[in-house]
């Protein structure tokens, strides 16, 4: 089903002349919703929604439906002149599986914009970096629950997923160095109620 446009972006669509400027936005966030940057697409940074969009210059392939079933692909390129953008790459594991929300407003007044209420919001999938012409290539695609693990978790009776002594599994004694995550050894260590396995369940994955 086509999306329909804000009544606002519809209004300003239909004018033979306007003096405001159409900006394109991108929000940049890591697998844990973290904002890394905020970038707009003009020669001066422009302020949205009360947050402030530094000036830059990229491009990003066109949206287009389609009858078919698989997620939309497009590319998205910033260049990146002054490798800002490549120590944010190397700081944060390549930023596989980061999300970026694409926002569309018009500039009105001075450095402000007017959101139009319309974006879309894309998983980061593959990132090429073209170190002749200063610019990272990310490929994006719409979020799928699909592509998402489920359920969350495999049952597992006789074994515990728990990495030993992590912030799950909780043992934090001298006295053992080793596990081999059965529930004996758990309460061999007087551990079994932080157990991560599901004793419960019959024999096997759930």
């Amino acid at each position: 089903m086509p999306r329909a446009l804000p009544r606002a972006a519809a209004i300003e669509k239909e004018q033979t002349a306007t003096t405001s400027a159409w900006l394109v936005f991108l929000v940049m966030k890591d697998g844990d919703g973290t904002v890394l940057f905020r970038l707009v697409n003009n020669t001066a940074d422009i302020v949205l929604g009360g947050n402030i969009y530094t000036a830059g210059n990229f491009t990003i392939q066109s949206i287009s439906e389609s009858v078919r079933a698989n997620n939309p692909v497009v590319s998205l390129m910033i260049y990146d002149v002054d490798l800002a953008l490549r120590d944010t790459l190397h700081d944060n594991n390549g930023l596989s599986g980061a999300e970026f929300e694409v926002r569309y407003a018009l500039r009105q007044v001075g450095t402000r914009a007017v959101d139009l209420g319309y974006s879309h919001v894309m998983t980061v999938g593959a990132v090429n970096y073209e170190d002749d012409g200063g610019s990272v290539v990310f490929e994006l695609s719409t979020p799928s629950p699909l592509t998402r693990r489920f359920p969350p978790h495999r049952y597992v009776a006789p074994t515990c997923r728990h990495t030993f002594r992590d912030a799950l599994c909780k043992y934090d004694y001298p006295a053992a160095t080793t596990c081999n995550h059965t529930i004996t050894r758990c309460r061999e260590l007087n551990n079994a109620v932080n157990y991560g396995g599901s004793p419960g369940v019959a024999e096997g994955l759930r």
